[in-house]
C-alpha cells in the first residue's frame, strides 16, 4: 500500500499471523491436541458417517462396516444407499486425500482443514489491507478469529469447516476485485455457488440469491441477453445437484430427505398429516397405525415393514411434508424470522451476552440494509444480508443447531464494519453541508 514502508507492512502481517496463531492455540488449550484423531468418523450414526458413506456409494468404494455403527449395515445403510440423503462433496474430500495418503487420513485432512482455514483468514486478511489498509483489515481479521470454536469443526467430517474457507475465500475475492472486472467476478461467483451446493445444498440459495443481483444490474442497463445468460447459470446450480443424484442414485430430485428433517421441527405433525391424508403410495407404513415417536432416523427406518420402499417412502414423505407446511405459513414466516435471529450475528452466544449480541444484530442489519442504497457498497452488503437469509430457510425445514450457522459466523459483523468505513467520508460530508446550510439560512439577530 501507498505510503507505508516494507517494514511496515511486514511488521502488519505478521500481526495478522499471530492472530491466527493466538486463535489457534486458544483452541488447542480448550480442545486439546490438534492431532486428535476425529473418534466420530468410527462410531457416530448420523451425519460425519453418513458423508463419508453417501460418497463412497457415488464413486463406488467399498463400505468398511467396522468403521460404521452397526446401523450402517442394516437399514439406515439401505436408505442411504437408495435416498441421498446427504450431499457427496465433504465424502469426495475425504476419499480423495484418504486416496493420496491412505491409513494416515485421520490425521491428515484436520491437521489440513486447520492449515486450510488459516490460510484462508490471511488471503481475507491480504484483500482487506489493500483495500482499506492495515488498521481495517487487523480489526476485522480479529473478530473472524475468535467469534466462536472454528477450528474445532475441522476434527469433524462436516460441511461447516469447508464451507467456512470457501466463503473466506469468496469474500477475498470480492473485496479484491472491487469493481473492476465484473465478467470476472460473475465467473467467481458461480463457480464458487457450484462448489457450496455440493457440500450443502441449502447454500444453492445462497448463490441464486447473489447472482440474481447480476440480473439485477443487466436489466438495469437493459443488457437482457447478459441477465438471460445469468438467468440460467442459477438454473445450474440446482440441475447440478440432479445431475449429481441421478448418477449415484437415479434420483432427479435437487434436495431429498426433507421429509425425515421434517419430523423433528414439526414434532411428526408432518407424518401424521401424510397418514390422516392417506398420501403414500401403494402400503402405507405402518407408522401409520398407531402413535409411534421417533429418537432417530434409523428408528423410524426400523419402523417400516421388511421390504419396504424406502425411496418411494421417502419420496412420499417429503411431497407430504412440502404439503403440510403450505398449511400452517404462519409457522414457516416464525421460523424464518427465528433462524435470522438465531444466527445474528455470532451463533451459539453465551446467554450472559445474548442482550448485547442482540443489539449488535439490529445494527449490523441497519448497516447492511443501508448499504444497499449506495452503488459502490450494494453488492457486499447484499452478499452479507443473503448468509442471514440461508440459514433461515434451512430453519424453517429442520430443527436448529448453531453450526448450521458458523460458516458465516462474524462475516456480516465485518462487511458491515466495512460498509461504515466506506460510506462514513460522503456521509460525514454531506452531514457537515447540510449544517453548512442551516447555519446559513438561520435568521440573524440584531444586537
Amino acid at each position: 500500500m501507498k505510503g507505508i514502508s516494507r517494514t511496515s507492512q511486514a511488521v502488519v502481517f505478521l500481526c495478522a499471523v499471530g492472530i491466527i496463531l493466538l486463535s489457534f492455540g486458544w483452541y488447542v488449550s480448550t480442545h486439546g491436541s490438534v492431532f486428535s484423531p476425529p473418534q466420530e468418523w468410527q462410531v457416530h450414526h448420523w451425519d460425519d458417517a453418513d458423508y463419508r458413506y453417501l460418497a463412497e456409494h457415488f464413486f463406488g468404494v467399498r463400505h468398511d462396516f467396522q468403521t460404521y455403527g452397526e446401523e450402517f449395515a442394516g437399514r439406515w445403510g439401505e436408505y442411504l444407499t437408495a435416498v441421498p440423503f446427504r450431499d457427496i462433496g465433504v465424502g469426495t474430500a475425504y476419499l480423495a486425500l484418504k486416496f493420496f495418503s491412505g491409513s494416515s487420513v485421520d490425521i491428515l485432512l484436520p491437521l489440513l482443514m486447520k492449515i486450510a482455514l488459516g490460510a484462508s483468514y490471511l488471503l481475507f486478511f491480504a484483500a482487506m489491507y489493500k483495500r482499506y489498509g492495515p488498521i481495517v483489515a487487523v480489526i476485522s481479521l480479529s473478530v473472524l478469529c475468535f467469534v466462536f470454536p472454528q477450528w474445532q469443526l475441522t476434527n469433524k467430517l462436516l460441511p461447516e469447516p469447508f464451507l467456512r474457507l470457501f466463503f473466506l475465500l469468496y469474500f477475498s475475492m470480492l473485496l479484491w476485485s472491487g469493481r473492476k472486472g465484473e465478467t470476472s467476478l460473475l465467473i467467481g461467483t458461480f463457480l464458487f455457488s457450484l462448489m457450496i451446493v455440493q457440500f450443502k445444498a441449502q447454500w444453492m440459495f445462497y448463490g441464486g440469491l447473489i447472482l440474481l443481483a447480476f440480473v439485477w444490474i443487466n436489466l438495469w442497463r437493459h443488457e437482457l441477453k447478459k441477465a438471460c445468460m445469468v438467468i440460467a447459470l442459477i438454473i445450474l446450480l440446482p440441475l447440478s445437484l440432479s445431475a449429481v443424484h441421478w448418477i449415484g442414485w437415479g434420483s432427479l430430485s435437487p434436495v431429498s430427505g426433507t421429509g425425515l428433517h421434517a419430523l423433528w421441527r414439526t414434532g411428526n405433525a408432518n407424518l401424521t398429516y401424510a397418514c390422516d391424508h392417506q398420501l403414500f403410495r401403494n402400503t402405507p407404513p405402518r407408522v401409520c397405525e398407531g402413535d409411534i415417536r421417533f429418537g432417530s432416523w434409523s428408528d423410524f427406518m426400523h419402523a417400516q415393514y421388511s421390504g419396504q420402499n424406502l425411496r418411494q417412502l421417502s419420496e412420499d414423505l417429503d411431497a407430504a411434508s412440502n404439503q403440510y407446511y403450505l398449511t400452517v405459513p404462519t409457522e414457516l414466516l416464525r421460523h424464518f424470522w427465528e433462524g435470522i435471529v438465531l444466527a445474528a450475528p455470532f451463533p451459539d452466544v453465551s446467554p450472559l451476552f445474548g442482550g448485547i449480541m442482540q443489539a449488535v444484530f439490529w445494527i449490523v442489519a441497519a448497516v447492511l440494509i443501508g448499504g444497499l442504497v449506495y452503488a459502490k457498497t450494494a453488492f457486499l452488503a447484499w452478499a452479507g444480508l443473503s448468509l442471514w437469509i440461508v440459514p433461515a430457510i434451512g430453519n424453517v425445514l429442520a430443527t436448529y443447531d448453531g453450526r448450521y450457522h458458523r460458516p458465516m459466523a462474524g462475516i456480516p459483523i465485518v462487511i458491515a464494519f466495512l460498509i461504515a468505513v466506506q460510506l462514513y467520508p460522503p456521509l460525514s460530508s454531506r452531514v457537515r453541508r447540510m449544517l453548512y446550510i442551516l447555519r446559513a439560512r438561520r435568521p440573524a439577530v440584531a444586537h
